[in-house]
């Protein structure tokens, strides 16, 4: 099975986790975690599992960052970009990663600030492309206008969805 996307579907750590965690539960287990899986993301039907997934954004990390989580018995599912993906099976209680409410905020502070950076470099592009737009309007015959217009619709749109999930971080994580 192959999923589209995934990360733009479940774009909130916590989604994200239980979304993996349900699929496991079904036997579908993502195969080879690599940076493109945000894109696209192979699945195997193997046996279905209970397991903990935690999706953790590390900019920096130092080599006990790996060694701690392994050391508490979490498996490393791989890398998607600069997120490690964590599962771990269990059987009764669930696993927390984050123990206590202040590295769950600090996790999600970690996303908040991707999505942030994200939606700046968004608006400063959306900025010159109307600029560009307005500047040279005379210049252009319909076809022409009519594809920046849905270049920046699509623009603008994306930015309301970049917005929307760092209220939704904020909101449901905090």
């Amino acid at each position: 099975m192959i999923k589209f996307l995934s990360s733009f579907f479940h774009p909130i750590p916590s989604d994200y986790e239980e979304w993996l965690e349900n699929l496991a539960l079904k036997g579908w287990h993502p195969k080879e975690i690599n940076k493109w899986n945000s894109l696209v993301m192979g699945f195997e039907k193997k046996g279905p599992k209970k397991y903990r997934y935690v999706l953790d954004l590390q900019t920096s990390y130092n080599s006990d960052y790996i060694k701690v989580y392994e050391e508490f018995g979490w498996e490393l599912c791989g890398r998607i970009t600069n997120a490690f993906l964590w599962r771990m099976e269990y059987d009764e209680k669930r696993p927390e990663s984050f123990t206590d409410v202040q590295t769950l905020r600090e996790r999600n502070s970690r996303f908040f600030k991707a999505f942030s950076f994200s939606f700046l470099f968004q608006i400063i592009i959306e900025i010159l492309i109307t600029l560009f737009f307005i500047v040279n309007i005379n210049t252009f015959d319909m076809s022409v206008l009519v594809q920046y217009l849905v270049v920046l619709i699509l623009s603008y749109i994306y930015t309301i969805y970049l917005v929307a999930i760092m209220f939704k971080i904020r909101r449901k994580d905090w």
